[in-house]
């Protein structure tokens, strides 16, 4: 009688990749934020001919062989795609962290110094028409 093979278990796929460091915020090295904008790959869902990689991977992984497993990334780069790891989070977290940072101290400060006030004036510049209507910058 032949066993059952136990249900595949989905675990983490370990890699890493080099992000670009924003100049502006050189802590949050996940996001190359205001100086570019960040490229993050898509993700894909794994399909049922991708499962026979993903468990060589983890039995490399599982038997503490890292170059291995690696190994396994290099030749399959597609595996990348499925990933989720504390790598992307990171990169999704710096790369928020910077727009909001952006937004707080540096846009609204632009809009505070550039925009203009404006106001109607009651006084008809002349060679304007019936029904116009006018504003005058006071700043």
């Amino acid at each position: 009688m032949q066993q059952a093979k136990a249900p595949f278990k989905w675990r983490f796929l370990f890699y890493r990749e080099v992000a670009a460091i924003s100049a502006t915020y050189p802590n949050l090295n996940g996001t190359s934020f205001p100086e570019n904008i960040d490229s993050f790959p898509k993700k894909t869902e794994p399909g049922i001919e991708d499962l026979t990689k993903i468990e060589q991977y983890h039995a490399k992984y599982a038997a503490h062989d890292l170059a291995g497993a690696n190994a396994i990334l290099s030749t399959y780069p597609e595996l990348k795609t499925m990933l989720i790891n504390a790598e992307t989070l990171n990169q999704y977290r710096d790369a928020i962290i910077a727009i909001e940072t952006y937004y707080k101290y540096q846009y609204e400060t632009y809009l505070a110094n550039t925009t203009k006030q404006i106001i109607i004036n009651q006084n008809q510049p002349s060679g304007q028409l019936k029904d116009d209507i006018w504003l005058e910058v006071i700043s």
